[in-house]
């Protein structure tokens, strides 16, 4: 996701540079200059990357905002419909990207922003949902991780299910086995039992792994309506609070038809 995003930010800002037709649609906008806008048509730069854009200028003629529609072929490959880009003195400083109503399904928030550093690189992001917004620094392990919604990522890992009539049976995907979330904390901190550790070892050991040992707590959460059994590491019960919201990483477990996420970080949100 991270490539293709910032493939379409170097695409965006050439498009504004060679665009071969534009019109003005205000004369005074709220930053004092003229609103230009694109209509990109066969032949134009970026015809079948975008469908229009609309350039903010100040009264000095300095441009301080763009916000570009995504082609309906762009939007199918990256799940955003609008791309909202930040200037000064002519350089990008941030962009926020709006998914489209179905793929907020699939992945737990509205919209995105990435912060530009001095050289052009991501500091910080955010990930908006309703009037809220969750702030991630990029050094996070988890950065990286891909959002999903948990109730998603259930079907997803169970799309082909069949109970096994031998005895349990232990899921454990290798494309979908790590994720965030945006999720509830619905019940108190309660020590996990026998059967619990038995569930999560079988992922260590699977890999070869003596993780288990910090994983000694559960907790019920819930992510539009459906609740989990999350498994949680000790260095993280202090950050925890009941019906408090966050945004989760987690490593993907499933268990005879059922979802229990191993979580490695979070991020409380306000």
């Amino acid at each position: 996701m991270k490539n293709r995003i910032f493939q379409l930010y170097v695409l965006l800002l050439s498009c504004f540079l060679y665009a071969e037709t534009q019109r003005i649609i205000e004369l005074q906008n709220a930053f004092g200059g003229e609103t230009h806008e694109i209509l990109y048509e066969a032949g134009d730069n970026n015809f079948g990357i975008l469908e229009s854009s609309r350039l903010y200028y100040d009264l000095n003629g300095t441009l301080i905002k763009s916000i570009s529609r995504l082609s309906i072929g762009k939007n199918q490959e990256t799940g955003f419909v609008f791309q909202e880009q930040e200037y000064k003195n002519n350089k990008i400083m941030a962009y926020k990207m709006y998914l489209s109503e179905s793929e907020k399904l699939i992945r737990g928030y509205d919209y995105l922003i990435e912060i530009m550093g001095d050289s052009d690189n991501v500091v910080s992001c955010g990930y908006g949902y309703g009037d809220k917004l969750v702030k991630e620094n990029t050094d996070s392990f988890a950065y990286n991780y891909p959002f999903i919604n948990l109730n998603c990522l259930f079907d997803l890992i169970y799309e082909d299910y069949q109970p096994n009539k031998n005895g349990d049976e232990v899921t454990i995907s290798g494309q979908y086995n790590k994720g965030r979330s945006l999720v509830t904390f619905l019940s108190d901190i309660k020590p996990m039992t026998t059967r619990d550790k038995e569930i999560a070892g079988h992922f260590f050991e699977t890999f070869q792994s003596d993780g288990l040992q910090v994983y000694n707590s559960k907790i019920i959460i819930s992510e539009n309506g459906k609740e989990y059994e999350l498994y949680l590491q000790d260095n993280l019960k202090q950050f925890i609070k009941k019906n408090s919201k966050a945004l989760i990483s987690f490593i993907v477990l499933g268990f005879n038809h059922t979802l229990h996420p191993l979580i490695t970080s979070l991020i409380e949100v306000d």
